[in-house]
């Protein structure tokens, strides 16, 4: 018990002096921003707090992936310098209000070219720059020495220009952006991994085991369409982009596995649904997710089908020169306007009216390949 208070004194003392010696040494001076700025890293790089609302940084071109961050270090030319960034991420966003500084006659191209006679962009060197914590310098080819800080919410800039007799200007951008581009290119990677997938499905050979129930049949490389919770799968591709692709299924799918002979059904009707299936696809559409009200489309086998509906109403599905051939959706109208989207909603059919189906023997990729006439899972 005598112990006791020396003991704790001890402790006290023992752990004040490594936070004396810590508050003491400023290890930001380790720091290399320029880490994981170049390969994939996608670091950014600028002048920004812990948790602060801003990060203010040099903007390059948009050249690919690895350009998520707004900046690549194999990069030299810098089109402005804004106020939002992301870092180390795999997609791109932010960017936002670009501020570029420049002199001499009035220019607001930017591009890659960086000419200095018509374009506001303009080179760099790694030698000119300088990024620690909180701070980025460059020393642009454009005369132009750029300085960089930020607090929490408030990004601060200071340009000094060359004293040569040129006009200081300054561009402000504020449709720059670090996100349409990118985003459209990492959602196309993310599109195509998917489709190559789906198509394998169709293609890939292989024994199923042993084990494998009896279900398993009506087989298109490892698609079975005997075995109906696979239903969906060809109309995955619409949702992809890809919906001519969702039509070659569907019609494959409807020569090989539905005939009027006595074993015309290539699994067990299954209280109707290997029929619904077929029924809806020959309509043209069907319902992937029985529980959003959406139908993707596929290819109608008919030239005008009626579905008649309650209280006297009907929609009707005209298609009219649909044949074995013409078996691509090359544009559509909903009641009499344009329709560019690849799905319908249950209200849409429901509501009564008239889809228009123009068909043709050659697939128009663009029509569904925009992500916002795409069907969408959920909402």
């Amino acid at each position: 018990m005598l112990h006791r208070p020396f003991l704790i004194a001890s402790l006290c003392v023992l752990t004040m002096l490594p936070l004396s010696a810590s508050a003491q040494t400023d290890y930001t001076q380790y720091v290399d921003p320029m880490i994981g700025s170049g390969g994939h890293g996608h670091v950014f790089v600028g002048a920004n707090v812990p948790f602060g609302a801003v990060q203010v940084g040099p903007q390059n071109i948009f050249q690919g992936w690895d350009w998520c961050s707004g900046y690549h270090y194999s990069d030299s030319v810098v089109i402005s310098f804004t106020h939002t960034h992301l870092s180390g991420t795999g997609c791109a966003d932010l960017g936002d209000v670009g501020l570029m500084p420049y002199s001499g006659a009035l220019r607001t191209r930017q591009d890659k070219a960086a000419d200095p006679l018509t374009s506001a962009s303009t080179r760099y060197t790694h030698a000119d720059e300088t990024a620690r914590p909180g701070y980025y310098g460059v020393k642009l080819a454009n005369g132009v020495h750029v300085e960089l800080t930020a607090t929490e919410r408030v990004a601060m800039h200071k340009y000094s220009y060359p004293h040569d007799g040129t006009t200081p200007r300054l561009l402000i951008d504020l449709d720059n952006g670090n996100s349409a581009r990118p985003y459209e290119t990492y959602l196309r990677r993310i599109d195509d991994a998917f489709i190559s997938n789906l198509d394998s499905l169709f293609v890939v050979e292989g024994f199923l085991g042993e084990g494998a129930p009896p279900d398993v049949s009506g087989m298109i490389g490892q698609y079975a369409h005997g075995n109906e919770p696979n239903h969906h799968v060809p109309y995955l591709y619409a949702y992809a982009g890809a919906q001519w692709k969702t039509v070659e299924r569907v019609r494959q799918i409807q020569q090989l596995f539905y005939t009027d002979a006595p074993d015309g059904l290539c699994g067990n009707e299954d209280c109707g649904q290997m029929s619904a299936w077929h029924i809806l696809s020959a309509l043209g559409f069907y319902q992937v997710n029985p529980s959003n009200g959406i139908f993707v489309m596929g290819s109608p086998l008919f030239t005008r089908t009626t579905i008649r509906l309650p209280q006297g109403k009907t929609f009707i599905i005209e298609a009219p020169a649909n044949n074995a051939y013409n078996i691509y959706i090359q544009s559509a109208r909903l009641n009499g306007k344009t329709y560019p989207y690849t799905f319908l909603t249950y209200d849409d059919i429901m509501r009564g009216g008239k889809l228009s189906l123009r068909m043709g023997a050659k697939p128009n990729r663009a029509f569904g390949s925009a992500a916002a006439h795409r069907p969408k899972s959920a909402e």
